[in-house]
C-alpha cells in the first residue's frame, strides 16, 4: 500500500509505502498500517482511512 497523503506532524511523505496489519469496519472503515524507513525502523504505526492509502501490488498466497 501507498499513502495518498503524507503526515506531516511527523514528516512521513505522500507516496511512503505502508504495510497494512488490520482492517476495522466499526465504527467506521480504517486501516491499521505500518510506515517504516529504508532501514527498516517504523516511522508510523497507526490508523488511517480508505481515501489514504492506495494499492501498489497486490501479493499471492504462493508469493
Amino acid at each position: 500500500m501507498r499513502l495518498t497523503a503524507g503526515i506531516e506532524k511527523l514528516g512521513i511523505p505522500a507516496g511512503s509505502l505502508a504495510v497494512v496489519l488490520a482492517i476495522y469496519t466499526s465504527p467506521r472503515e480504517g486501516y491499521e498500517v505500518e510506515v517504516v524507513d529504508d532501514t527498516g525502523e517504523t516511522l508510523f504505526q497507526g490508523v488511517v482511512g480508505r481515501g489514504d492509502l492506495e494499492i501498489v501490488k497486490r501479493s499471492s498466497p504462493n508469493g
